[in-house]
């Protein structure tokens, strides 16, 4: 199984992060950090990386709602995506939500439910920014 789930875009990188926080924005999801990895490793004296950006995001709703399912779920929290430089523009993906959830163990079926309906929105994120 995948860890990850990830588009191809002609966008820039720029481009690509507006057009993922727009489509997050959709969903009800918001970015809680945003991280530029590239200029922070260029900062600490290592350079040559391509343009890679991490985002945690969240909706406050869902995440409310998976906290009062286990609170352990609070180790998973919040979903981690990407924009990234590619030769052709830009990749943009998501950490799933059912891998993360199927680490942890055995998983009582009303949690992968969940975590399948997470997934199932910032897939469609995603693809919709990826457009």
């Amino acid at each position: 199984m995948s860890f990850a789930y990830h588009k191809e875009t002609g966008k820039a990188p720029a481009e690509a992060t507006a057009a993922l926080e727009a489509a997050l924005q959709s969903k009800r999801f918001s970015v809680l950090w945003h991280l530029d990895m590239s200029e922070t490793l260029e900062g600490k004296g290592f350079p040559g990386h391509d343009e890679t950006h991490i985002f945690e995001v969240c909706n406050a709703a869902r995440a409310d709602e998976a906290l009062h399912m286990a609170p352990d779920i609070a180790y998973l929290l919040p979903c981690k995506m990407l924009v990234r430089a590619t030769d052709g523009g830009s990749e943009i993906g998501l950490l799933l939500p059912s891998a993360l959830i199927g680490m942890t163990g055995a998983v009582p079926p009303e949690q992968s439910a969940f975590a399948a309906s997470v997934e199932e929105d910032l897939r469609a994120v995603v693809d919709e920014a990826a457009r």
